[in-house]
């Protein structure tokens, strides 16, 4: 599940428990591929501030790497792993800028580079096999927001384009500033997505991940109440309570 699915399932879980109630904050765990995650929200009077989820421990996996780019030449790139692989590059190798207009340019590269690393480098998770592997390309640059820290476009799949910052991949990200000393336990940055929408990310714990640095992220950021849904059991259902195969 990306990051702003979950704050958002963090908002719906806790929406109908809101009505009287001022100034709390509440929680809820969701297992997710990548381990348990723990979302919450603050909330002031009946409005929701912040949507935040405490990400599974994300570490850096290679660093100050250079692969060859077919007509690009050598680029560099970091992976980093923040509840799945990224692939981490600055886009001003490029001379791109990241907006929409540029999206066929960053898909084309983001799959060359994607096939280059994984034909060159073997990308396993310490415990899951099911997580091995690049699940994403995430390209970074200044922010056009001066209130911001960055902004990076990640390209996941064959050729799709994440129009939110990417809850893991800033997860991901924060774990590699953090590597490199670039970002401290509890500084708090802001970065925008390809069409400026915001999540901010930081470190809240330092931990140690399958022989790795590893470091807790929260990922906060705001979500908006759509939509309410009611579930129900009909006692003539003979698999009311769940079924399991093995």
């Amino acid at each position: 599940m990306c990051g702003h699915g979950i704050l958002a399932l963090a908002v719906l879980t806790f929406s109908t428990t809101l009505l009287g109630r001022h100034d709390l904050e509440m929680q809820q765990i969701f297992n997710t591929p990548a381990g348990p995650v723990t979302a919450g929200i603050n909330t002031k009077g009946r409005a929701t501030s912040e949507a935040y989820f405490d990400n599974v421990p994300s570490f850096a996996y290679l660093l100050n790497q250079k692969i060859e780019v077919l007509g690009r030449g050598k680029v560099k790139f970091d992976i980093s792993f923040g509840g799945v692989f990224f692939v981490i590059v600055d886009a001003a190798q490029f001379n791109l800028k990241l907006n929409m207009s540029s999206s066929r340019e960053l898909v084309d590269i983001a799959q060359s580079m994607k096939a280059s690393i994984t034909a060159a480098h073997r990308i396993e998770h310490p415990y899951e096999t099911a997580l091995n592997g690049i699940f994403g390309v995430i390209f970074v640059s200044g922010a056009l927001n001066a209130q911001n820290h960055s902004r990076n476009v990640n390209v996941f799949e064959e050729s799709e384009i994440d129009r939110s910052p990417t809850g893991t991949g800033i997860s991901a990200r924060c774990a590699l500033m953090m590597a490199r000393g670039d970002l401290k336990l509890g500084q708090k940055i802001t970065v925008e997505s390809v069409i400026g929408s915001e999540m901010s990310v930081e470190a809240i714990e330092e931990t140690r991940f399958g022989g790795y640095n590893a470091i807790v992220p929260r990922v906060s950021g705001k979500a908006y109440l759509i939509g309410r849904h009611e579930l129900y059991f009909d006692p003539a259902d003979p698999y009311r309570q769940g079924f399991a195969a093995r």
